[in-house]
């Protein structure tokens, strides 16, 4: 059974992922991917320093730590190409896809998988 992600994290992936889509020049999974891996580490090193602490508090660590979602998706914008995977710059290597494993719930480009279409 797929694990489930803590909803601070839903709720931050969800609104970069809003906010990406409204944003030329980049994909949005592999924004998503970068920034699960943050989030999860950083949300994991804060309930160890603060067992206990609540969702809300968390998103507003979120928030204050590495910005609005729509601030992140611009940055990442104007990083231009160089920001994504070298395997999603290579043509036909699955764009946008992606794998996800049955067992975790953790996902990942198809491209960093080898899958070509």
């Amino acid at each position: 059974m797929p694990r489930q992600l803590p909803s601070p994290i839903v709720r931050y992936l969800t609104e970069l992922e809003i906010a990406a889509k409204q944003l030329d020049g980049i994909v949005p999974e592999d924004i998503l991917v970068d920034a699960r891996e943050h989030l999860t580490r950083d949300m994991q090193a804060l309930q160890v320093s603060e067992p206990g602490i609540g969702d809300g508090d968390v998103y507003d660590h979120f928030l204050s730590t590495f910005g609005a979602p729509a601030d992140v998706a611009r940055e990442y914008q104007s990083l231009g190409p160089q920001a994504a995977p070298a395997a999603s710059r290579v043509r036909g290597v699955a764009p946008g896809w992606r794998i996800c494993c049955t067992r975790c719930g953790r996902s990942a480009p198809a491209a960093r998988a080898g899958i070509t279409r």
